[in-house]
């Protein structure tokens, strides 16, 4: 042998056999030649335990079984270590996986030879065609796992078995149309006399005879098979060599020779009945199925309709089920082909025309060489006829393209994981997963269980952790109907484990994780890279934006790595305003990229990912925080950011505090993530920085569960100061809950220990909030105390924004006690501290408190313009806690006039936006206030001023 041949190490056509670089090496123990051969067969891919079990005890495994499997890896491990493959057989968490190279396996040779044979078949190249087949069937040492037994094992070996044939058919075909007839006749009456039921070396033998001047005994041969046929079968031969008969036989009537070269051919059409069998347990899916008839059936030239989807969601089924409704509709017949597109060896279009026209009633030795030539004549053979041609599981348009039926009366559904949008004029079809109630019919139909045999609720999970996809839940009908001892429950608390949920979605041949698989292998090694580390991140969907530092790559090359498995319905999108894409990984797609992670990518490049991420997280919320309150307001810690591009953050903090609710999941999210990677002071940070959008929000169950899993983080670590903050912040969440005493006490903490830490900026944060709390309490002289020594440190600090929040508390109390001058003096210092700033809420808040002093000093228009000024502010913020108290100023400005009506629908309006995430102090004043309207009483314009 030569070439890759000779780096052949692992033999499976024809006895196991292991070889290195010293001869042979001995595997003879039954159950380790079987556990070999199996991971030889999956090579590269997950074997899981059971499924080795199962191939050496078939169904009755003894309860050792599982050690004893680990006893013979081991074992294999060495004899592979001496055939020259140290580390070849690596251990998953479900299973084993054999990491040999394609080069070292007959298997994977010989699978290569015949591909590249097709592709020299296409492009008319019979010589090297013929050359590569004959290079594969070579590899072939007898019959393939000879010696290996069991169910499992021996079907594979009648796969690979039927694949000899099949290249075996193809070599012939070749070597017939060279003209070799003569040389033929011998290996073909021998290979009839083996496989006496297969037409298609039948024909061969018949065109060989007749090719060769003895058409009488390719006549002979016909009427054996045909007795055969109906003897055994009940079935006249196929309509292929019906065709070759016919022709024979006219042939040698005429007196001419039966050479294949002036065979002559008859014009009566065939009508081609090619369709799978419908699917009886076909459920949902009506308005689509309704919507793909209606495209097959409108006026139009051509009719294409393509259904794309990830893999398992039902497109074959569908399109079946379609062809089967509209067969009637095009009575010239139904052609369908499997063209592999998900695979690594896709059918070729040269391949399929040749079947298309023999169903036709082609001769093949009619038919042209060449894609081109085929297609022209498949075009003409289909011009004037009502043919429905249905292409499953393409690649792309390059394949589908020469298939389609381009005749006014015909029409071709292509069904493919891409979204083929070159082939023009073809309607698409997107299909999603079945909705709950689909999805519960499919599953209920397929286990064939009695009413109330099972909880509804059980049935109901099944279909989630299925992720509705009609694969998945035909498997899982099927184990539930092939154990009908099971309840639903049990089958449930399998799949509730993500580590075996694939395993447990395999039966009787189908598996969720082989369709998977396909997919994955048809991918570039970035797509590759993308699919595993987006795992990681446990979330239903993430921004685009993250995509970059969590794979380590420029934002546009991220973008193309995930949309490349976007492309290949690995992975969903949906759009939203500030990151424009967001992503989804679904269930059993990320359970198979996490098997695949732990595989392929170290414990130390997953954590790096994650840290990446990170770490442009904190960046982005910071930012985000800076754009909405200025540069300071907030203490950081010191761990480092991530930056990113400058356009990309100007486009995804457009509206800050509307990423940071986009982002609301990811940062509670990132704080967990933090602390599992050790990192408490970025774990705090992020914290303290997503309660702008806790506080916004009024997400405080969010903002509690982030400060609780930071509180650990920093205290495992010793960190005083990410202590004192979170201090400082959780005292500031139960201010705004009202939860007056437990916010004193965590203030009073945190002034305490910033000023153990000598960090007179946190402690001046602390001691703004403690003068609130003054307030409430009715302590103005404390209040404006604390106010005071507050200010000063902010001033030495820089802080401006924080400042201007406390010159505009100090303008509060005054107005309290009706010493106007000196608030309004306050209010505009508070206004000159922000000037410059980008901080959008410190203004409202200003403005807010100005409107306030108006109001009372009798302005009532300059009040208004305020509180409006206040409103548009909040509302391009999108702050329905921050609109609720403009419009609440607004309404007391209109109570004042005695404009009740007014008065009572503005502050109607603000206590619809205040009630779902405003604070108690807020909803409470506001309803307060509406039940004064509502009442009349001849004091309430009193109690209005007052």
């Amino acid at each position: 042998m030569t070439g890759a041949d000779s780096d052949i190490r692992l033999r499976l056509l024809g006895p196991l056999e292991v070889t290195g670089p010293a001869g042979p090496v001995p595997v003879v123990a039954p159950r380790r030649r079987a556990i070999l051969a199996m991971l030889l067969l999956r090579a590269r891919y997950v074997v899981p335990v059971d499924r080795l079990i199962d191939a050496v005890w078939s169904e009755a495994p003894p309860a050792t079984a599982k050690a004893q499997v680990q006893i013979c890896i081991s074992a294999l491990r060495r004899v592979l270590e001496e055939a020259g493959l140290p580390g070849a057989i690596k251990t998953h968490s479900s299973g084993y996986i054999a990491d040999v190279s394609d080069d070292h396996l007959d298997v994977r040779v010989f699978e290569r030879l015949c591909h590249a044979a097709d592709e020299a078949v296409a492009g008319q190249d019979p010589a090297l065609a013929a050359t590569l087949l004959q290079r594969g069937l070579a590899l072939f040492r007898g019959v393939p796992l000879d010696g290996l037994t069991g169910a499992v094992l021996e079907s594979a070996a009648a796969h690979l078995a039927e694949q000899q044939l099949g290249a075996t058919e193809k070599l012939i075909d070749i070597r017939l149309a060279a003209g070799e007839h003569r040389e033929l006749v011998g290996e073909l009456t021998g290979l009839v006399a083996v496989h006496p039921l297969r037409e298609r070396f039948r024909g061969q033998l018949m065109r060989a005879l007749a090719g060769s001047g003895r058409p009488a005994e390719a006549l002979e041969v016909y009427r054996c098979g045909h007795r055969l046929s109906v003897d055994e079968l009940g079935l006249e031969p196929g309509p292929e060599l019906q065709h070759l008969h016919r022709n024979i036989l006219e042939g040698s009537q005429e007196d001419r020779p039966a050479a294949p070269a002036v065979l002559t051919v008859t014009e009566e059409p065939a009508t081609p009945r090619q369709l799978p069998l419908d699917d009886p347990h076909f459920s949902g899916r009506r308005p689509e199925l309704e919507r793909l008839c209606a495209l097959l059936s409108s006026a139009g030239t051509p009719r294409v309709a393509v259904i794309s989807g990830r893999a398992g969601v039902g497109k074959s089924a569908l399109a079946v089920r379609a062809a089967h409704d509209l067969a009637d509709a095009y009575p010239d017949g139904q052609l369908y082909a499997t063209l592999d597109g998900s695979s690594a060896h896709p059918a070729s279009a040269a391949t399929v025309l040749d079947r298309f026209l023999q169903a036709l009633g082609v001769p093949g030795p009619e038919i042209p060489s060449g894609t081109d030539a085929r297609a022209a004549m498949y075009r003409s053979r289909t011009a004037d006829r009502r043919i429905l041609v249905v292409l499953d599981d393409a690649g792309n348009e390059e394949q589908v393209q020469p298939l389609i039926s381009t005749g006014p009366h015909s029409a071709t559904v292509v069904t493919s994981r891409s979204r083929l949008t070159l082939l023009g004029g073809a309607a698409q079809l997107d299909l999603a997963p079945l909705d709950p109630a689909a999805g519960l019919e499919l599953l209920r139909k397929v286990a064939g269980r009695e009413p109330g045999r099972d909880r509804p609720a059980d049935l109901t999970r099944l279909v989630e952790l299925c992720d509705g996809l009609p694969l998945a839940l035909r498997i899982a009908g099927a184990r539930l109907a092939a154990r009908p001892h099971w309840p639903a429950a049990d089958l449930v608390s399998r799949m509730a484990n993500d580590d075996r949920r694939l395993d447990e979605l395999a039966h009787g041949g189908l598996a969720v994780r082989s369709g998977l698989e396909s997919s994955y292998e048809l991918l570039a090694e970035p797509a590759r890279h993308a699919f595993r580390l987006l795992s990681g991140v446990r979330m239903t969907e993430i921004a685009s934006w993250s995509a970059a530092p969590l794979l380590g790559l420029d934002p546009l090359d991220a973008e193309d790595a995930v949309e490349a498995l976007v492309d290949a319905q690995l992975v969903g999108t949906h759009a939203t305003p500030t990151s424009l894409v967001r992503y989804r990984l679904h269930g059993l797609t990320a359970d198979y990229a996490r098997e695949l992670a732990h595989v392929e990518d170290g414990a130390a490049e997953r954590s790096a990912s994650m840290r990446r991420l990170l770490s442009a997280t904190m960046f982005l919320g910071q930012e985000a925080h800076r754009r909405q309150y200025g540069d300071l307001s907030l203490i950081h810690g010191t761990a480092k950011r991530r930056t990113l591009p400058a356009p990309l953050v100007d486009r995804l903090l457009d509206q800050p505090m509307r990423w940071l609710q986009d982002e609301r999941h990811l940062l509670v999210a990132a704080v967990r993530w933090a602390q599992a990677e050790g990192l408490d002071e970025l774990c705090w940070d992020l914290a303290v920085t997503a309660a702008t959008l806790f506080e916004w929000g009024g997400f405080f169950d969010d903002w509690q569960l982030t400060h609780d899993i930071s509180l650990d983080a920093v205290r495992a670590a010793g960190n005083q100061r990410g202590e004192a903050m979170l201090t400082h912040s959780i005292g500031a969440l139960y201010l705004r809950q009202d939860r007056r005493a437990e916010a004193h006490s965590k203030i009073i903490d945190a002034v305490r220990r910033f000023k153990q830490l000598g960090d007179d900026h946190g402690r001046a944060l602390a001691l703004r909030n403690l003068a609130l709390l003054d307030r409430m309490a009715g302590d103005r002289g404390s209040a404006m105390r604390h106010n005071e020594s507050a200010l000063t440190a902010l001033r030495v600090a820089g802080d401006r924004a924080a400042e201007a929040d406390v010159l505009t508390n100090m303008a509060q109390l005054n107005i309290d006690v009706s010493q106007n001058a000196e608030a309004e003096q306050l209010i505009k210092a508070a206004l000159g501290a922000i000037r410059g700033l980008d901080s959008t809420r410190v203004h409202a808040q200003v403005m807010y408190r100005y409107g306030e002093l108006c109001r009372r000093q009798g302005r009532l228009d300059d009040a208004d313009r305020a509180f409006e000024d206040v409103l548009t502010t909040v509302r391009g913020d999108g702050d329905q806690n921050g609109e609720a108290y403009a419009l609440y100023g607004l309404g007391l400005n209109e109570l004042r006039r005695d404009h009740r009506h007014a008065a009572e629908t503005l502050l109607r309006r603000a206590s619809t936006l205040a009630g779902p995430r405003g604070t108690r102090r807020i909803e409470a004043r506001i309803n307060s206030t509406l039940e004064t309207v509502s009442r009349p009483s001849p004091g309430r314009m009193a109690a209005s001023r007052k």
